[in-house]
């Protein structure tokens, strides 16, 4: 029967195969000595972010620390999952690459739209003036045309 470990306890075991010093460990994780032993001696649960982010420090899979925390075996396959690791990899970084053109995509449609509404708002403006209306005076009625003969001299 599988028996589970804390995954504390199971970073401490992959920390020695792997043999990583807690020093270098704490300096890869960011964290401090101190704070390496807590995990080892109280963790029993941890986020996948986490567990990403020790299993990259140790040298391991995710997959492995996941496995070998809920008490299975780990593959000894004989690429130990070399390619199938290079294979996602591979779909992640194009993943990424289309994630960051969908967002220049939306930046450039955003800028559009903030240039669309500017005009829209000076035609408003525009339409405004020419019906007499202004934002000094919403109530104000059509202002008159002067027709040329009504100017003074040498204005027309």
């Amino acid at each position: 029967m599988e028996q589970k470990k804390s995954i504390g306890l199971v970073l401490n075991e992959l920390r020695k195969q792997k043999k990583v010093s807690v020093p270098e460990l704490a300096t890869k994780i960011g964290i401090t000595r101190q704070g390496i032993y807590d995990t080892f001696a109280k963790r029993t649960s941890m986020s996948m972010e986490e567990m990403n982010r020790w299993s990259d420090a140790i040298g391991v899979k995710t997959q492995d620390l996941i496995d070998l925390t809920l008490g299975k075996e780990i593959s000894k396959s004989a690429d130990n999952g070399a390619f199938g690791e290079s294979i996602l990899t591979h779909i992640q970084n194009l993943l990424e690459d289309e994630l960051r053109e969908k967002n220049n995509e939306i930046r450039e449609k955003n800028e559009q739209i903030r240039a669309l509404q500017k005009a829209l708002e000076q035609a408003q403006n525009l339409s405004s003036a020419l019906l007499g209306k202004s934002p000094e005076y919403p109530d104000s009625r059509v202002i008159p045309m002067y027709h040329a003969a009504m100017l003074p001299a040498g204005i027309a």
